[in-house]
């Protein structure tokens, strides 16, 4: 080590001014050459050696104003260190004969300026990797039972959960990963008070290492008494349900665990500890100590909203109130008003305009009551209601709605809800109603019209976080009859089903992307029947389905993809003439590449989507999906990632669904939460 930092100094000496250097890049070579391939699995890249290093890399200048950002100023000091550092790294990723032969400054800056740019070159003499020689050794397991040993055993390969495997590349990271590993098993398996421990030997004339494990087990162990700390208003015999610890039963710390998120999912506690208390490591008994803190209840949130979409613009104000605690039984009351002034924008001319006869109040009042707990633990009921005066580019129209929903969750990761929706609509100031009525789609527009639907959904969710997804699945499948109670005035059967897949991708080779693939596939139909007095069955127009917009296939506006109607005094942003029509079928997809990890915590994706709609079910073709390819940035924030994509289309839609050729093929989202 010290014949690397002496090296180091004497480099210095002869390359670089005594003072006004700054660090211009750094960059290593390996004496001997090494493979640079993307898949090199046994070397550390050099912007892994970067990041081991402690002296600070160069400064991102402006090309704008070059001497805004301060350059990064050379310290001969912390690259002496960072000699050592260097070869520290190296000995944990399994280089034990690794030697730093010194650092080389090269002046990249012309002679006589005041400021010296030095390019710092790293010299490197790798060798070979260790790899482990034989299975890893235990020590220790003797009380343990056949079953538990063999899945110890199973935990103890390098590369991952298939069993010790001689030949594997040694790294520090994998070793202590190992040592987790068999600790988090036996803490799941009642040896609360295990501890593992770890040598290895190194034998770098071979490249190789041997790694023994030496456990100390403890007594299997049972919980003790479970004491609940900090309950001010919220009930504490609810609190009581969540808990997943049980006096007498064996030790978890995965219950420990499981309780802590039962209790977060709550939403009313700012702090939650669960704490065994091992301060006794003979003891069979360990209590359990539930430290809370209650949070804010209640939250108001105001501001103003414009809201943009084809051939309307709404300026509103915004107002959210939300309790998480109502009557101090943990019911959950959330309500949001918008109110403002929508208009038409008159798209025939060059540029839209608006007029003040276009002007329209927008009103729109949600609501939500959850009362969950209400029949037990499992069960949940859910009241929600809506009033809208609202503004679309050929009419407005007022709209009432209320339903009530009983969820189920008996099961892990499942839910069951049931729920009877009822809804009444009014067109008003439909301008060209006869047209759509009219159009070769056959779309319903009886006005005013009173619907009742009767709802069924079934959801498996075992994601991580359903904010920022890394893992998991998610699926939906849900169902709604009209008409079952002879109320309102459509018969129809709607059915819509979805699946999504997470996976993270934590090492190509050497690399470590930090990337997500997210992907996502869905549909729907729906279908009218039994129409009275020989009419035809119908679908209300607001009943149909569509696709496009921010959350499913973003190289469309929302509710643009698929068949149009036409004849409208105002329609789209891209044809007057025009105005989504939606149909009785739909499929779609997405595929997503997240990058996180980028600065000012921005993630990166690049997404694929495609998607399609037909009028009726008997005009399906697979064909006629239409694909988009995009990218776009999220930036995170305390209520979830604030998403902008951009997206092209990348080919044409069928001639009967009546787009105009000349249509813009792009479109751009701003939105709040990921697309799935």
């Amino acid at each position: 080590m010290s014949r690397a930092i002496a090296l180091s100094l004497l480099l210095f000496g002869c390359a670089a001014r005594r003072g006004g250097d700054a660090v211009g890049g750094v960059d290593f070579v390996f004496e001997g050459g090494r493979s640079e391939g993307f898949f090199s699995v046994d070397r550390p890249s050099k912007r892994a050696l970067r990041n081991a290093m402690a002296h600070p890399q160069r400064a991102p200048q402006s090309f704008v104003l070059p001497g805004l950002i301060a350059p990064t100023p050379l310290d001969r000091a912390v690259l002496a260190e960072d000699a050592w550092r260097l070869e520290i790294f190296w000995a944990n990723k399994g280089y034990f004969d690794a030697r730093f032969l010194g650092w080389e400054l090269r002046r990249r800056s012309p002679p006589g300026k005041p400021l010296q740019r030095i390019q710092i070159i790293g010299h490197v003499d790798e060798g070979l990797p260790s790899r482990l020689r034989h299975d890893i050794a235990f020590t220790g397991l003797e009380r343990l039972s056949v079953p538990l040993r063999r899945r110890l055993d199973g935990l103890v390969g390098l590369r991952g959960p298939r069993g010790a495997a001689p030949g594997d590349v040694y790294t520090f990271d994998d070793y202590q990963g190992t040592i987790d590993a068999v600790r988090t098993t036996l803490h799941d398996r009642s040896y609360a008070h295990a501890a593992v421990s770890g040598r290895v030997t190194a034998h770098p004339d071979e490249h190789a290492v041997d790694i023994d494990l030496d456990v100390a087990t403890g007594p299997a162990c049972r919980f003790g008494a479970v004491t609940i700390e900090g309950l001010d208003k919220v009930p504490g015999a609810i609190v009581r349900d969540l808990v997943e610890i049980r006096e007498g039963e064996p030790y978890s710390a995965s219950l420990l665990t499981a309780t802590r998120g039962k209790l977060y999912a709550l939403r009313v506690f700012a702090v939650v500890d669960v704490v065994p208390d091992l301060s006794d490591p003979r003891s069979p008994i360990v209590p359990v100590r539930i430290q809370i803190k209650e949070g804010k209840f209640r939250e108001l949130r105001a501001g103003p909203v414009i809201e943009a979409q084809p051939g309307t613009i709404a300026v509103m104000a915004q107002a959210n109130w939300r309790d998480e605690n109502v009557g101090g039984r943990l019911w959950r009351m959330e309500q949001d008003t918008r109110a403002g002034i929508g208009a038409r924008v008159e798209t025939l001319a060059d540029v839209p305009t608006v007029t003040a006869a276009d002007l329209k109040p927008v009103v729109d009042v949600k609501g939500s009551v959850e009362m969950p707990h209400l029949f037990g633990q499992e069960l949940a009921l859910l009241n929600t209601g809506r009033v809208e005066v609202g503004l679309e580019p050929g009419y407005t129209y007022f709209s009432s709605e209320f339903s009530p929903t009983v969820a189920w969750t008996g099961f892990e990761d499942v839910r069951l809800s049931v729920g009877y929706r009822i809804r009444y609509f009014d067109y008003s100031g439909f301008e060209d109603l006869a047209v759509i009525q009219d159009s070769p789609l056959s779309i319903d527009l009886t006005d005013p019209y009173l619907l009742s639907v009767l709802e069924q959904k079934l959801v498996y969710d075992d994601r991580n976080d359903p904010v920022d997804t890394t893992r998991g699945w998610y699926g939906s499948v849900s169902l709604g009859e009209s008409g079952v109670f002879d109320e309102g005035n459509f018969s129809f059967f709607k059915v819509a089903a979805e699946a999504r897949a997470y996976r993270g991708v934590v090492r190509i080779g050497g690399w470590d992307p930090d990337i997500v693939v997210a992907g996502r596939v869905g549909g729907g139909v729906i279908v009218p029947y039994g129409a009275e007095g020989g009419a035809e069955p119908s679908i209300p127009f607001a009943e149909r389905l569509y696709l496009g917009g921010a959350n499913t296939v973003r190289g469309w506006g929302a509710s643009e993809l698929g068949p149009r109607v036409g004849n409208l005094s105002f329609g789209t942003r891209q044809d007057p003439n025009t105005y989504p029509a939606g149909g009785e079928l739909q499929l779609f997809g997405n595929l997503e590449l997240r990058k996180g990890g980028l600065p000012f915590g921005l993630t990166a994706v690049a997404f694929l989507d495609t998607g399609a709609v037909w009028a009726t079910t008997e005009e399906f073709a697979p064909g006629e999906l239409q694909w988009t390819a995009g990218g776009g940035l999220r930036y995170a924030t305390p209520v979830g990632p604030v998403r902008a994509d951009f997206g092209v289309r990348l080919n044409d839609p069928p001639a009967d669904w009546g787009i105009p050729v000349d249509e813009r093929r792009w479109a751009f989202h701003l939105s709040l939460a990921e697309a799935f």
